[in-house]
């Protein structure tokens, strides 16, 4: 992964955002937030944080050329509590580099919409480099 993905990642990590305890209900929201930052930062054409009557929803748009197929990416970033944190080797929300792994609560599925992101940058890079247009 680029260097900024995982900045990216790190961010997200950072923030405890445990959809099934209310008291986390503040940090689920300021993970799609900024996720939704994140979004806008690539030059998404529209964001939109989604009430459903639940957990808020990201929902972004990068139009293609006319006549391309869409692509729907679907990824969460709200994670499961920790359990006891004597199970953890370092703190669950604090990222930790061990041995070339990355370990965190999120770090390796949740959180993964950094993935995407990152993969969205890329495409646009090589779409750039081509001539054509990715809006």
């Amino acid at each position: 992964m680029f260097p900024s993905a995982i900045a990216d990642l790190n961010k997200l990590i950072a923030i405890p955002s445990i959809s099934s305890m209310p008291e986390h209900d503040g940090d689920v929201a300021a993970c799609g937030d900024a996720v939704a930052d994140l979004f806008r930062d690539l030059r998404a054409t529209e964001v939109k944080l989604l009430d459903g009557g639940g957990k808020p929803a990201v929902w972004a748009h990068f139009p293609g050329p006319e006549g391309t197929p869409t692509v729907l990416l679907y990824a969460h970033y709200d994670v499961q509590p920790i359990g006891g944190a004597s199970a953890w080797t370092s703190p669950a929300f604090e990222p930790t580099e061990r041995d070339g792994r990355l370990y965190a609560r999120g770090s390796a599925d949740d959180k993964g919409i950094a993935v995407h992101l990152s993969s969205a940058a890329g495409l646009r890079r090589q779409a750039a480099r081509r001539g054509e247009g990715v809006h």
